[in-house]
């Protein structure tokens, strides 16, 4: 204890004012936000309806709120109905609920695409909990608060046998697009096949089902046979019954162990990275069907409490369970699949590292490294929208392609805008170099051909790349309008576990952001966004029109006319590819259009059953705003006119992001 100096006065603070009075009203203010009077778990209980629209505790699903807020917030916006003054004095409410503002509320901006000021109806969960300045708005509703968190994360392992069946009367992989160049190539380059292969529990086809592998795969490599696999492992068996794991990666099909990363999932796999590694079991040189063991290594975190189940082949999970994909350790029971399961190891400080090279895409010459596989909808187009191109791109130290070769980007790019040069990049970065020699870098985003700097996710990757997540960043230094080869420069930032650069940088508190939007699905009159550009040869005898590709660049709008607000734009593509259902492979970016996510995208690749009442599909990346993103969406069909074939779907997007 301090005893007083001897002639030093001591002021006794005021009891009534002074260092008590603020802290007494700052506890006040928290008791505001949080619900005044009420107990630790009634707290929890109403944080979890207020963020979840009703979902509360041990209850069944119900709707969202009908009503919903305006996208992002013009300044001085107004609205009538179920308004709440919002001010930076006093706790916010909203019809009860307790409303913290965004910290910024900022005017529609201009930029590429944008036609009109628009604002999107969404609900969205994001921003800072500290309350923002000075600002008076008219809101109809507004829920924020920070990302839950994920807990300890599970490791599991999975075996299945991949059956590539395309002989026979029923061949489950069938050709539906390749180059002018395919049929003189040794490695088949530019080939695209359409899979709906069975997955079953041991190497002999009459083995248990356990699921189906479900997307396609392009022969993207002019010098080796290398493979781009897009595809979902759907799986149809036990508790992970409607669950599908993503796959995107590089599969050198002559190679002992093929690594692909694992980068995203749906149902008990939500949020799940990892990797899978595929050893060739048997090959039937005659024929050309192939059994392929599967291991997949996947890490899903332990959180159930503040995300709603959404498969209605998944029972319904309590808010208040701790666990959400995975019994105990050492009690495996989703089948005989199962390998293994347990505490995922603690993971290594992550590296962030950057990486300096240039792209050489070659379309014209007697050695072109991309070459078109799919023509565009219309030969007057001024976007080549529905074109679709196989690359197999030199990456070199320098500028001049004689220069150091260190990689090559091998995968797909397609035309995805009818109003201006974008294009779906989905690629794998492979490195031949020093001690990343055989690792690969996975892309998949939005390239936006006229931007100075395009940026793009990385969603996965293999070898020293394992679980990387990241950015990319490309500018052009030369193109030449006459032949159409371009060169490009790409700054590389993958952040992961094993590359030995700098630390990586500590990235903010993630929040949970939720975005509700409308997708219309236009393929009937003068100007449809969605348009098919392959068909396979047995698509028309086929009720599931297994093998069609279907290029969109969708409307997204705020409500669900097509009247109604844009927000953005679904640009990329999907696949039929199941036989037995109409099920797709959702290939696409989600580009916002509007106020401070102007220019932002987040990229999903995932399973879409449309004759479900609610699909997931993952989240596996972002640009802008959702840099590191991951999460889910989820989407309900609204309305389908067998007609025309045009649809309207509601999407509910759920984005963990900085």
């Amino acid at each position: 204890m301090r005893r007083g100096v001897p002639g030093e006065r001591r002021e006794k603070p005021d009891e009534g004012g002074g260092e008590r009075r603020a802290r007494r009203r700052m506890r006040e203010r928290r008791r505001g936000r949080q619900g005044e009077g009420k107990g630790p778990g009634e707290l929890r209980e109403r944080a979890a309806h207020t963020v979840l629209g009703g979902f509360g505790p041990k209850k069944a699903l119900i709707p969202f709120f009908s009503s919903s807020i305006p996208f992002l917030l013009p300044k001085k916006l107004h609205t009538r109905s179920r308004s709440a003054s919002v001010t930076s004095h006093g706790p916010r409410q909203l019809d009860g609920v307790p409303c913290i503002p965004q910290s910024r509320t900022q005017g529609t901006r201009p930029g590429p695409g944008n036609h009109g000021a628009a604002a999107a109806q969404c609900t969205v969960l994001f921003e800072a909990i500290r309350p923002a300045p000075t600002a008076h708005l008219r809101m109809r509703f507004l829920s924020q608060r920070p990302a839950p968190k994920l807990g300890r994360q599970k490791l599991s392992h999975l075996r299945v046998f991949w059956h590539d069946i395309v002989s026979g009367r029923n061949p489950t992989a069938v050709p539906v697009a390749q180059a002018a160049v395919t049929n003189t190539s040794r490695t088949s380059f530019g080939m695209v096949v359409m899979i709906d292969d069975p997955l079953t529990e041991g190497p002999e086809m009459s083995t248990n089902l356990v699921g189906r592998a479900q997307g396609m795969y392009a022969s993207a490599s002019q010098e080796e046979l290398g493979l781009m696999m897009a595809m979902n492992f759907a799986f149809t068996e036990g508790k992970y019954n409607g669950s599908t794991i993503t796959i995107l990666g590089r599969n050198t099909v002559f190679s002992k162990v093929r690594e692909m990363p694992v980068i995203g999932g749906s149902g008990l796999f939500r949020f799940a990275t990892g990797y899978c590694q595929a050893r060739t079991h048997m090959l039937d040189l005659r024929t050309g069907d192939a059994v392929v063991e599967y291991n997949l290594f996947s890490k899903v975190p332990e959180m159930a409490r503040l995300l709603p189940a959404t498969s209605p082949h998944l029972p319904a999970i309590a808010f208040g369970a701790t666990l959400l994909c995975f019994v105990a350790a050492g009690k495996p029971g989703g089948g005989g699949f199962l390998v293994s399961e347990g505490p995922a190891p603690k993971p290594r400080p992550q590296r962030l590292s950057h990486f300096h090279f240039y792209y050489h895409d070659i379309v014209f010459g007697r050695n072109p490294t991309a070459v078109k596989i799919v023509d565009a909808v219309s030969a007057n187009a001024t976007t080549d929208f529905g074109m679709v191109a196989m690359i197999d791109d030199p990456l070199t130290e320098g500028p001049e392609v004689s220069s150091k070769l260190v990689g090559r980007a091998q995968g797909m790019y397609s035309s995805t805008s009818q109003t201006e040069s974008v294009l779906l990049m989905t690629a794998n970065f492979v490195f031949l170099e020093g001690e990343y020699n055989g690792s690969a870098v996975t892309i998949m985003g939005r390239y936006r051909i006229p931007s100075t700097v395009r940026e793009m996710p990385v969603v996965g990757g293999s070898g020293l790349f394992r679980f990387a997540r990241g950015y990319s960043q490309a500018s052009t230094i030369k193109y030449n309008a006459k032949t159409g080869n371009a060169l490009v420069e790409y700054n590389l930032y993958p952040r992961g576990f094993l590359v030995s650069q700098r630390p990586a940088p500590k990235l903010r508190q993630q929040k949970l952001s939720h975005f509700r939007f409308f997708f219309h699905e236009i393929v009937s009159g003068r100007s449809p966004t969605a348009v098919p550009v392959v068909r396979a040869p047995p698509t028309n005898a086929s009720t599931a029109d297994f093998g069609m590709v279907v290029m969109i660049d969708n409307p997204l709008t705020a409500g669900p006319e097509v009247s109604s607000k844009l927000v953005g734009r679904a640009q990329g593509m999907y696949t039929s590819a199941s036989q037995n259902e109409q099920a797709l492979l959702m290939a696409m970016n989600l580009l916002f259009l509007e106020g401070k996510y102007n220019g932002s995208s987040v990229a999903i690749l995932g399973r879409n059953n449309v004759f479900l009442d609610v699909r997931e599909m993952p989240v596996v990346g972002g640009s802008g705003r959702f840099r590191f993103a991951g999460g889910y969406c989820q989407a309900r069909s609204l309305s389908f006119d067998v007609r025309t074939g045009d649809a309207v779907v509601e999407y509910n997007l759920y984005v963990l992001h900085n």
